[in-house]
């Protein structure tokens, strides 16, 4: 396995000025009428659901080489449970809190198996508006229940993501299966010791968590979880998607029907989508297509009888050949 998950965040520790002006964005962690220290409390776009870095608050990028959670917007709450950001430009923002039971790290770095949601808030505002001097945002657990998680890998390498709404697309497409309406929705993430996570103050509500086991040949998963009533759920392990010899290849059923359908139909995705050969040009032409059919995944492709298939899922059918004649040679 590949170690590529252990990365730095800087963290900006939260001080105890008032907000002096506009620009500040404030607020407090509370468990019950407490509040609770040493709570990383992540500043995110509002828009887009994604992570903002410091110090210009621009949106968390990552162009391949660099380290995609450098200078990440994230502070930690004081002895009372409060935190604040200076210097954020007018617009709207998200707001996501949660702790584990060792010191910080960092964003991806491993913390422990163990974490506690401490919730989030939407369409925050700034500047805030002003029902009174210390105007500020309350972040309290979303819930009291239990999920625990053992994808049963023997290394510290896989990232889970936990959502209140589902994956766009099939796990099979990478963090491209993730549209704006996940981030928007994300409760919390870990990097799971020996891919296990138990997450508590999860919200009575259905769940969605995705998984990225790294490695230079990577895998995804996603899986669904129930509404925990607050009580304990235990997810059974989600089988990858990868090319590893026990990583899982099968389509969906739903994919599976549109792949059928296109065969009987000699309707081929390569023809649909215009996508080059995997030989031609050493691969970089399908390669460049690739990337740019990633940023209309969701553009409707007429194939017949009136039928039509998302950009999307026509690319996961032939990620899923692909992987499947792998298997084969």
């Amino acid at each position: 396995m590949v170690a590529c998950l252990s990365l730095l965040v800087p963290v900006t520790a939260a001080d105890e000025r008032p907000a002096a002006d506009n620009s500040v964005l404030s607020g407090i962690v509370l468990e019950g009428t407490a509040g609770v220290a040493d709570v990383p409390v992540c500043l995110c776009d509002g828009r887009t659901g994604k992570p903002l870095t410091f110090p210009h608050y621009r949106p968390m990028t990552w162009t391949g080489t660099d380290d995609p959670s450098r200078g990440v917007a994230i502070v930690l709450t004081d002895d009372r449970g409060r935190f604040r950001f200076a210097e954020v430009p007018p617009g709207t923002y998200r707001l996501v809190a949660q702790k584990w039971t060792g010191p910080w790290k960092g964003l991806f770095e491993l913390h422990g198996s163990v974490v506690q949601l401490f919730g989030s808030a939407d369409d925050v505002q700034v500047p805030l508006p002003q029902s009174g001097a210390n105007s500020q945002v309350l972040l309290r657990p979303p819930g009291s229940g239990i999920v625990q998680f053992d994808q049963q890998v023997g290394n510290d390498e896989t990232l889970l993501l936990l959502s209140a709404a589902p994956p766009a697309f099939d796990p099979i497409l990478g963090f491209h299966a993730l549209d704006e309406k996940f981030w928007l929705n994300l409760q919390g993430m870990n990097r799971m010791p020996r891919g296990r996570t138990t997450i508590i103050g999860v919200p009575d509500i259905p769940l969605y968590a995705f998984f990225f086991a790294a490695d230079n040949s990577p895998g995804f998963a996603a899986t669904s979880v129930p509404p925990a009533g607050g009580e304990l759920v235990r997810q059974e392990p989600e089988a990858f998607i990868a090319a590893w010899s026990d990583g899982r290849r099968e389509m969906p059923v739903s994919l599976q029907k549109t792949s059928e359908y296109m065969d009987r139909r000699k309707l081929r995705v390569q023809q649909l989508l215009a996508l080059p050969g995997p030989d031609l040009d050493g691969g970089r032409a399908r390669a460049e297509r690739i990337s740019q059919l990633t940023l209309e995944l969701t553009r409707l492709i007429p194939l017949a009888e009136d039928r039509e298939a998302r950009v999307g899922d026509l690319l996961a059918i032939e990620a899923y050949r692909r992987l499947q004649d792998s298997a084969v040679e």
